[in-house]
C-alpha cells in the first residue's frame, strides 16, 4: 500500500478544496483544518498512485494562481 499526505497552509485552503474536490472526490480524501488543507491518498498500485499525487499537485498549483489573480 502506497500513502501520501499533503498539507497545505494558505489562507484561501478552502477555496483551493472547493476547486479540487470534484475531480479527485474518488482518489483522495481531503479536508480543511484552520487554514489548512490536509489531502491523504491511498492506493495499492505504485502507477495509479503516482498519476493521482501528480494530478493532485497540478489541480492545487492551478487553483492557487487563479485565486491569488
Amino acid at each position: 500500500m502506497f500513502h501520501c499526505l499533503i498539507e497545505i497552509e494558505d489562507k484561501n485552503a478552502k477555496e483551493i478544496l472547493k476547486a479540487i474536490e470534484i475531480e479527485n472526490e474518488h482518489y483522495v480524501k481531503a479536508r480543511i483544518e484552520k487554514n489548512r488543507l490536509i489531502c491523504e491518498i491511498e492506493s495499492d498500485n505504485i502507477n495509479s498512485f503516482i498519476r493521482t499525487v501528480d494530478d493532485l499537485l497540478q489541480a492545487i498549483s492551478l487553483s492557487m494562481r487563479i485565486i491569488k489573480e
